[in-house]
């Protein structure tokens, strides 16, 4: 036809070779990047369901860039702290008002050691904006490149009921589970600190050994449970007669025993009687009036005694010398040799 050719077909053969070479190309390109795309999505998925089950069990993670100043907070944050990520994303110094005051120190030293590449594992407590405080461990650790420190990354675990068994078992450990006083235990231990002080710092210490007058009677008449609760009374008649500093620990029955530290005989006196005016009044127990008296038996360290079991051995006597005679009063071991 006039005006028209066919190509030079062995000229157009590279053009067609390219052009399917191209096509080829683009294709698995666009596979990759359809693979890469579901990479990305399977990634994220398995993320998300590991920040829910994180979350289902108060973990918190985190991320934080010192140059960006970027922050990521994982959902499990509101919780543990009672805020969400976004607050802390936006309020710089809110984590920093969340640690409890005590502990804001550890917290700048926990930072310090991050800096220098150290990998953390700490405790410390979250102050809540209601009051509530929550226990949390911390693992925590810096990233980077060639010494080169652009991220740290962390976990927080709330540990709050590890923390409240753990002192559910130490109060039992220690404490009189009736009165919640000091038990034999405790005031061993007390005993043994101020005993090693006092080689640095000399002191006088004394032990108050204290009976209730009557008490078996009050069991006999009214049954265990009103005896149960005058104890509880009687620990805390004890306690107002005290300094912060002395210890008061349930020996068993209605024995008590007192360490005060830091004595004089004089001042032995006028807690000795303040301990028996303070018993002058009648319990009321379950709608009954119910009195009693004390005697108490004072031995003093270290004149009349070296060792706990010596002092308080010592003490019982003077306290059996007050019963013998007359009760609701008190003697000191000395008087009784």
């Amino acid at each position: 036809m006039p005006g028209f050719s066919f190509p030079d077909l062995p000229l157009a053969m590279p053009a067609i070779i390219i052009i399917i070479t191209a096509g080829i190309i683009f294709v698995l390109l666009g596979c990759l990047l359809i693979k890469n795309k579901k990479r990305q999505i399977m990634y994220h998925g398995e993320q998300s369901s590991l920040n829910r089950v994180l979350d289902d069990m108060n973990m918190v993670t985190w991320s934080y860039e010192p140059v960006s100043k970027r922050v990521f907070v994982s959902r499990g944050i509101q919780r543990v702290a009672g805020c969400g990520p976004y607050d802390l994303q936006t309020r710089p110094g809110l984590w920093q008002r969340l640690v409890h005051p005590y502990d804001n120190l550890r917290m700048r030293e926990a930072w310090r050691e991050l800096a220098q590449g150290k990998r953390l594992v700490f405790e410390h407590r979250l102050l809540l904006p209601d009051g509530t405080v929550k226990w949390v461990r911390h693992y925590a650790m810096a990233v980077g490149e060639n010494n080169k420190k652009f991220r740290f990354e962390g976990l927080i675990i709330d540990i709050s009921e590890q923390k409240e068994q753990q002192e559910r078992m130490q109060q039992m450990a220690f404490h009189d589970s009736l009165t919640g006083l000091a038990n034999r235990n405790l005031f061993e231990n007390y005993f043994k600190h101020c005993l090693a002080s006092s080689q640095y710092f000399p002191q006088r210490m004394a032990i108050m050994f204290i009976d209730l007058d009557g008490f078996k009677s009050v069991n006999d008449r009214y049954g265990h449970d009103t005896g149960d609760l005058l104890l509880m009374e009687a620990a805390r008649r004890f306690k107002t007669q005290l300094r912060g500093s002395d210890l008061l620990a349930r020996m068993g029955g209605d024995e008590f025993v007192a360490l005060l530290t830091r004595v004089s005989r004089e001042s032995l006196v006028l807690v000795a009687d303040r301990i028996i005016e303070a018993f002058s009044s009648d319990f009321t127990i379950n709608g009954q009036h119910i009195s009693t008296g004390v005697s108490v038996g004072i031995s003093i360290y270290p004149d009349d005694g070296g060792d706990l079991e010596t002092l308080v051995k010592n003490a019982d006597q003077a306290m059996y010398m007050a019963k013998r005679e007359g009760k609701n009063t008190y003697r000191f071991f000395d008087q009784t040799i």
